[in-house]
């Protein structure tokens, strides 16, 4: 503040100027500031005093309308406190719930962008404020796309399998035991029904494929009803603009350019032969192959052993051969096995592999090899590792699969018809058919 005797600056507060001793409480402006703070101060101690004890919103009711004003002041509170609560709870269960839906999605979309980022590292910028979050933001989208449109495609398969296919075939019933009784001469298997039902994308377009396994003669050109119990084939459909339609069959057996046609492999109801019968799926090299194995021992009797092993395609809605390693005649016709080449479905090249009666005619790749390793290194030229030791001779070949421990390969379909009691001299065999193997679609309704 400044003096109004000399004009120099002083601190506010002091009462006398430090340069000419003049008191700053004779000054005018000072006189009139303290009065008004004086009047302010008094204003408010007579405020106080005339609300002292009192709330200025009940200084005016009787004690009855003051209960009920803090009566109703509580209930109001307890109200909005449980509204509150009760819209939490159901809030946060929505909010978990979606949350659980979210999160399945994201994992599913990341698993989605993670197939993409390793696949396409030098993938271009998009154009933008944020370029990475955008393409981030696009794949996302199209994997979720991508997700609920197989979905969608499943729930067809599963649609038309459970109200097409089950009630015109039915399931195969597994386990089933019976006796033989001589050859040929007694009924003790209901062969009926469908083996396997799985979805894959059998051809590599981005679309899944249904594929069956039944014991029916099934051909494309004919209607189901039609179909007769005398083959076992396999079945593919298609989705075809949201209609599931029938897109190839083949029956089930190797294929071989020796053959006046591919034999026939089925179940029948007087089954008299030790079976295995296996489907399987694989991928070498981008493309998807069906591998298939017949190993079938008659009357449990090592001699009367015969094996095949064959490879299928799926092309242009079309099921063909891509190879196929095959026994020429039963082995009491002799051991001779061939390998099969095909392209397009046509056979391009054939080799003998293994002979007992016409080893000097083996082809050199497999000279002096005994049966197993001729089958491993005609497979291994197709890129498959069979994963295991193997003993293709007798009857152990229906104990399993010879791809049972091959990683790389998974299982479709698996049927076993084991003679698990003889009595040789009465002419009596006693059996026991199991599936091991439904596929995905037809698991749960396995009885």
């Amino acid at each position: 503040m400044y003096c109004q005797y000399c004009g120099k600056e002083n601190k506010d507060g002091q009462k006398f100027c430090k340069y000419c001793g003049n008191s700053f409480q004779n000054d005018p402006k000072r006189k009139e500031e303290r009065h008004n703070n004086r009047a302010k101060e008094d204003q408010g101690r007579t405020r106080n005093l005339k609300y002292a004890g009192k709330s200025p919103v009940t200084s005016g009711l009787s004690s009855v309308n003051k209960i009920l004003i803090l009566a109703a002041a509580v209930l109001g509170v307890v109200t909005v406190v449980a509204i509150g609560l009760v819209v939490k709870l159901y809030l946060g269960h929505g909010e978990e719930k979606n949350s659980q839906t979210a999160d399945n999605f994201v994992m599913e979309g990341q698993s989605k962008l993670s197939e993409q980022d390793a696949g396409n590292p030098d993938e271009k910028v998009a154009e933008g404020d944020d370029p990475a979050m955008e393409i981030r933001t696009d794949t996302a989208r199209t994997a979720v796309e991508e997700i609920n449109a197989n979905r969608e495609e499943r729930d067809l398969f599963v649609r038309y399998l459970n109200e097409k296919l089950v009630p015109m075939f039915g399931v195969f019933r597994s386990p089933q035991e019976g006796v033989l009784h001589g050859i040929a001469e007694s009924e003790w298997l209901d062969p009926d029904g469908m083996f396997c039902a799985s979805i894959y994308d059998f051809d590599k377009d981005g679309d899944e494929e249904m594929l069956i396994v039944v014991n029916r003669e099934i051909s494309k050109y004919a209607p189901l009803e039609d179909s007769d119990p005398t083959a076992l084939s396999l079945v593919m459909y298609e989705n075809e603009n949201g209609i599931i339609q029938l897109s190839d069959a083949i029956v089930f057996g190797a294929g071989g350019e020796y053959d006046d046609e591919t034999e026939k492999k089925s179940l029948s109801p007087d089954e008299w032969c030790g079976i295995r019968y296996a489907v399987s799926v694989t991928e070498i090299d981008g493309q998807v192959y069906l591998l298939c194995e017949d190993y079938t021992v008659a009357l449990n009797f090592g001699d009367g052993m015969e094996q095949n092993y064959w490879a299928l395609t799926y092309h242009d809605k079309s099921l063909k051969y891509a190879w196929s390693f095959s026994q020429d005649e039963p082995a009491s016709d002799g051991f001779t096995f061939r390998g099969f080449d095909y392209s397009d479905g046509e056979c391009v090249h054939s080799e003998i592999c293994y002979s007992e009666v016409e080893s000097e005619k083996t082809d050199e790749a497999y000279r002096d090899m005994y049966l197993d390793e001729a089958f491993t290194t005609f497979l291994g030229k197709h890129g498959i590792n069979v994963g295991q030791e193997l003993s293709l001779y007798g009857t152990d070949g229906i104990v399993k699969s010879i791809y049972s421990d091959n990683p790389d390969v998974t299982r479709l379909f698996e049927l076993k018809n084991e003679c698990i009691n003889e009595d040789y001299e009465a002419g009596e065999y006693q059996y026991r058919v199991t599936n091991l193997l439904y596929g995905e679609l037809l698991k749960d309704q396995a009885s």
